[in-house]
C-alpha cells in the first residue's frame, strides 16, 4: 500500500485562507515586490548621485561656453567623468590661448588702420586747403570744373577716413569723459556744423530748441558726434528743397533729441537693424559713404549714456523720426 500527500501553507484565518488559497504564492508576491521597490530606491538613489557629479560636467561646458575660462574643474571621484572633464580643462586651455592671439592679432589690425586713417587726415587737408585757395584765383570755367571735382572728391575721401576712423574704434570699451556740458553751447555747436551742409544741400533746417536744461552730465565729444551722425543721414536722404526739423525737450529725467526729415523714411528692415554696425541695405536710408556706421555710432553713445537711440517713421512727414535720449 503507498501513502501519498501534499502540504501546503495556508493562513490560519479562514477569511484569508478563502482569498489566498496559497500562502506560498502570496510570499512570493511579496519577496518580488520588496525587491522591486528595493531597485527603485536603488536606482532613484544612484540617479541622484550620478546627476550631481553630472552637474560638474554641464558647469564646465557653460563656463566655456560663455567664454569664462578663469575656471577650475572639480573632480567628481567617477574615473570616467574625470577624464571628460580633463578633456575640457584640456580644451579650455586651449581656447584661453587661441582667444588670446586672436585679441592681440585684432588690436594689431585696429591700431595699423587707426594710424593709416589719422595720417591720410593730412594730406587730404592739405588738398582741400589748395583746392579753396585755387578757387579764389580767377579760373576758366573748365578750370572750375576740375577744381570742383578736386575739392568734392577730397571731402568724400575725408568721410571715409571718418568712417575708417569709427570702425577701428572699440565702442563697446570706450570710455565717457564725462562732465557737466552747457546744453545751450552744444545747440549752438551742432547747429554751427549742420547749418553749412544743409545749405549746401538747399535743405531748410527748422531749430525748435527752447525747453532743455541748462546743464548735463555727458561727454561732450561724443555726444556732438552722436547728434552729428544722425543729421547727416537726414541730409543725405533729404531731397534739395526739403526740410530737417530739430526739436529739444525734457520728458520727466530723460533729455530727447528729435531729428525729423522729409525724405523717404526708414524701410521695415531697417527699422529693426538700422543700429546694427555695418547694416545697409539697397533701399534704405543706410548712404554708400558711411557703410552703416552712423547710426551705429550714435546708439552705442546713446547707451554708454544710459539712454537710447529709437527709429521711426514721422506719420507728419513720411521721413525718418530718430530719437536720441540721455538722462538728465
Amino acid at each position: 500500500m503507498v501513502l501519498r500527500y501534499s502540504s501546503a501553507a495556508q493562513f490560519s484565518n479562514q477569511t484569508l485562507r478563502r482569498v489566498f488559497p496559497s500562502a506560498d504564492l502570496v510570499l512570493i508576491a511579496v519577496v518580488v515586490l520588496e525587491i522591486l521597490c528595493l531597485l527603485v530606491v536603488i536606482s532613484s538613489l544612484f540617479g541622484r548621485y550620478l546627476g550631481k557629479r553630472m552637474e560638474k560636467l554641464l558647469v564646465a561646458a557653460h563656463k566655456i561656453e560663455q567664454q569664462d575660462l578663469e575656471f577650475t574643474a572639480e573632480k567628481t571621484k567617477i574615473a570616467e567623468i574625470d577624464r571628460v572633464l580633463d578633456a575640457f580643462d584640456h580644451m579650455k586651455l586651449a581656447l584661453k590661448e587661441s582667444l588670446a592671439r586672436q585679441w592681440q592679432d585684432d588690436k594689431m589690425r585696429q591700431d595699423q588702420l587707426a594710424a593709416l586713417a589719422h595720417d591720410l587726415k593730412t594730406p587730404l587737408t592739405i588738398i582741400r586747403g589748395n583746392t579753396e585757395l585755387l578757387l579764389d584765383l580767377p579760373l576758366s570755367d573748365e578750370q572750375k570744373e576740375c577744381a570742383d571735382y578736386i575739392e568734392t572728391s577730397a571731402m568724400q575721401m575725408q568721410n571715409y577716413v571718418q568712417t575708417l576712423i569709427e570702425v577701428t574704434k572699440s565702442w563697446e570699451s570706450t570710455q565717457l569723459n564725462l562732465q557737466k556740458v552747457d546744453v545751450s553751447c552744444l545747440l549752438q555747436e551742432t547747429k554751427n556744423q549742420i547749418s553749412g551742409l544743409c545749405a549746401v544741400n538747399n535743405i531748410r533746417l527748422y531749430w525748435n530748441c527752447s525747453q532743455y536744461p541748462a546743464v548735463v552730465t555727458a561727454d561732450h565729444d561724443f555726444l556732438i558726434r552722436a547728434l552729428m551722425n544722425v543729421l547727416s543721414n537726414a541730409v543725405e536722404h533729404t531731397p534739395q528743397g526739403g526740410e530737417i526739423t530739430m526739436e529739444v525737450s525734457q520728458r520727466e529725467k530723460m533729455l530727447s533729441f528729435v531729428i525729423t526729415d522729409t525724405g523717404k523714411g526708414f524701410s521695415a528692415e531697417a527699422l529693426k537693424h538700422g543700429t546694427e554696425q555695418f547694416f545697409m541695405e539697397d533701399e534704405s536710408r543706410n548712404s554708400k559713404s558711411h557703410y552703416g556706421i552712423g547710426l551705429y555710432v550714435a546708439a552705442s553713445v546713446a547707451q554708454k549714456h544710459g539712454g537710447r537711440l529709437i527709429l521711426e517713421n514721422s506719420q507728419a512727414t513720411g521721413g525718418a523720426k530718430v530719437t536720441l535720449e540721455i538722462p538728465v
